[in-house]
C-alpha cells in the first residue's frame, strides 16, 4: 500500500513538473527554463542526499554526465513544445516514447516481450496517430513540427531511463544528480549564448495577434497581448524582469516537483516492486492533461480524447509487460 502511494506521488510530481516547465516556456525560452529546472533540480537532490545514501561509482557518474547532454536536449524539446502546442496531445506522445525506448533496449540486450507489450505497443501507436489529429480549435491544434519535438524530448528522456535502470542498486540518486548538473550547465550555456546573441534587442510594441516579438533581451518569450501598445523603454524593462522572475520561479517549482518525484520514486523500491511503482508512476499523463484542462482551458475533440484514453491504457499494458 506504501508503494502504491509513493508511486502516486511521483505521478502527480512528474506530471506537474511538465505541466509547469510548460507555462514558464510560454514566457521566457525553452533552454533557460530547461537551465533553472535542471539547477533546482541539483539542489533539491543534494539536500536528499544525506538521506538517499548513494555511493558515487565513477563509470556511473560519467555515464551521467553523458546522458545529461540528452536530457536537455530531451527537457528543452518538451518545453518548447508545450510553449506553443496543446499540452493535453502532446503529453500522451512524449510519455509513450519514452517508454517505448528503454523498452526496445531491453528486446535488444535479449529480454523477452509478452504478447500484452506488444498489444499494449500497437494501441499506443494508434493512440498518437488519433492524439495527433487537428483539433476542433486553436488550443487543441497540435503542429506537426511540435509531434515532431514531443516524439524526439520522449526518445531522449528514454535515454535516461536506461541509464539510471543499469546503475548499481546503492547508487541511489547519484546518477541523476550528475545528469542534472551536466543538463543545468550545458543548458545555462546555450541560453547565455542565446541571450548575448540577442542582445540589445529591446522592442516596444507589444501585442499584435497574440504577443509580443518572441525574445526580448534574449530571453522572454511573450510578454502578452491585446492590441498595440506603445510604452517607454522602462515600462519594456520592468515588464520584462517581471515576466522573467515569474518565469523563473515556475522554472524552479517544475525542477523541485521532478527531483522530488524522482526521489519518492526511490523510496517507493524500498517498499514494494518496480512493476507496480512503474504501472502507478506511469499515469503522470494524465495530471499534465488534467491541469492543462483545468487550467489552460484545452478541450480535445473526440477522437483526441479517444486518443488520449488509449495512451493511457497503453502505458499500463507496457508497464505490465
Amino acid at each position: 500500500m506504501i508503494s502504491v502511494l509513493l508511486g502516486l506521488a511521483s505521478a502527480v510530481g512528474y506530471g506537474a513538473a511538465d505541466f509547469l516547465g510548460g507555462i514558464a516556456a510560454r514566457r521566457i525560452i525553452a533552454m533557460l527554463v530547461t537551465a533553472v529546472a535542471a539547477l533546482a533540480g541539483v539542489a533539491a537532490l543534494t539536500l536528499a542526499a544525506p538521506i538517499d545514501g548513494g555511493v558515487w561509482h565513477l563509470e556511473t557518474t560519467l555515464v551521467g554526465f553523458a546522458t545529461g547532454v540528452t536530457s536537455c536536449l530531451g527537457i528543452w524539446l518538451l518545453y518548447s513544445a508545450y510553449a506553443r502546442g496543446p499540452m493535453t496531445t502532446l503529453a500522451p506522445v512524449v510519455a509513450i516514447v519514452s517508454t517505448v525506448v528503454p523498452m526496445s533496449a531491453g528486446l535488444l540486450s535479449g529480454e523477452t516481450f509478452s504478447p500484452l507489450g506488444w498489444t499494449a505497443l500497437v494501441i499506443g501507436l494508434v493512440a498518437i496517430a488519433l492524439v495527433s489529429r487537428p483539433g476542433a480549435g486553436e488550443r487543441t491544434r497540435a503542429h506537426r513540427v511540435d509531434v515532431i519535438k514531443a516524439a524526439v524530448a520522449g526518445a531522449f528522456l528514454g535515454v535516461l531511463y536506461i541509464h539510471l535502470d543499469s546503475a548499481p542498486l546503492d547508487a541511489g540518486l547519484t546518477p541523476l544528480t550528475a545528469n542534472r548538473i551536466s543538463c543545468a550547465v550545458l543548458a545555462f550555456a546555450i541560453a547565455g549564448v542565446l541571450a548575448w546573441r540577442s542582445r540589445g534587442v529591446h522592442p516596444v510594441d507589444v501585442g499584435g495577434g497574440g504577443g509580443a516579438a518572441d525574445a526580448v533581451g534574449g530571453v522572454v518569450r511573450d510578454a502578452g497581448g491585446g492590441g498595440v501598445m506603445t510604452v517607454t523603454a522602462t515600462r519594456v524593462d520592468t515588464r520584462r524582469s517581471v515576466v522573467i522572475a515569474a518565469a523563473v520561479a515556475i522554472a524552479c517549482a517544475s525542477g523541485l516537483l521532478d527531483a522530488s518525484a524522482n526521489t519518492l520514486f526511490l523510496v517507493g523500491l524500498s517498499f514494494g516492486d518496480l512493476s507496480v511503482l512503474s504501472v502507478v508512476s506511469g499515469f503522470y499523463p494524465a495530471v499534465t492533461i488534467l491541469l492543462a484542462l483545468l487550467f489552460l482551458g484545452e478541450r480535445p475533440s473526440r477522437l483526441q480524447t479517444m486518443g488520449i484514453v488509449l495512451a493511457l491504457a497503453a502505458m499500463l499494458g507496457m508497464s505490465m509487460a
